[in-house]
């Protein structure tokens, strides 16, 4: 991914973990719930909250809300690829 030939692919996969919105985590979240958002990239990213585990296209957020200048970053525990 890191040759010039991939830049663009490398480009949508980062932007693919990026939402035009910030997105808060609430501490205790709802039992179970399933939420859908938009990335930069284009293709939606699917959020499932089973107790107080959230997960982003089956990667488990491991560290929440951490607010930053221009948004808010949730850790996961794997990289995330758009949709071919």
């Amino acid at each position: 991914l890191l040759k010039a030939e991939n830049q663009e692919k490398l480009a949508t996969i980062l932007k693919y973990h990026v939402l035009p919105k910030a997105l808060l985590v609430a501490a205790e979240p709802p039992a179970h719930r399933v939420e859908r958002a938009a990335t930069l990239a284009g293709p939606e990213v699917q959020f499932a909250r089973t107790g107080n585990t959230l997960k982003v296209n089956g990667a488990t957020v491991t560290v929440r809300n951490i607010e930053c200048s221009n948004g808010v970053i949730q850790v996961i525990d794997a990289v995330l690829l758009p949709p071919e």
